[in-house]
């Protein structure tokens, strides 16, 4: 369960990327800990009925509580401690969308991610990607 703070934390970050991609899907806490198999270890996760149309994004509770920490300890709050995993809760999203055109993880998949991470890095405007 994220604190007030976490949400609005993570809720900052996802209407920032919404806005720079364009894109309008769910993208939702959710405990990946009650997920079956491997994706209980995700980070991240899209879900589809068939594989084809992406339904929502959730991303790990644990994982937004380590970046919001992270990102306390960056600002100078020593009573947070910096995060382990390296990757961010952007580029975990970005990768998440990049489901929406390519289910499959393969070179198109991490061609796009990369595109999609560069994009939401960047000062320009907020582009239109066909998804």
């Amino acid at each position: 369960m994220l604190s007030d703070n976490e949400k609005d934390y993570f809720n900052s970050i996802v209407k920032f990327i919404k806005q720079k991609i364009n894109v309008n899907i769910p993208i939702i806490p959710y405990d990946h800990d009650l997920l079956q198999g491997k994706s209980k270890e995700a980070l991240g996760c899209s879900w589809s009925k068939d594989k084809i149309i992406v339904d929502k994004i959730t991303i790990d509770e644990y994982f937004i509580q380590e970046c919001y920490g992270d990102y306390m300890y960056r600002l100078g709050y020593k009573s947070f401690v910096p995060k382990v995993e390296e990757k961010s809760i952007e580029e975990v999203i970005c990768h998440e969308i990049a489901h929406m055109s390519y289910w499959r993880h393969g070179k198109k998949h991490r061609e796009l991610t990369r595109e999609l991470i560069m994009l939401v890095n960047s000062n320009s405007q907020s582009q239109e990607y066909i998804l």
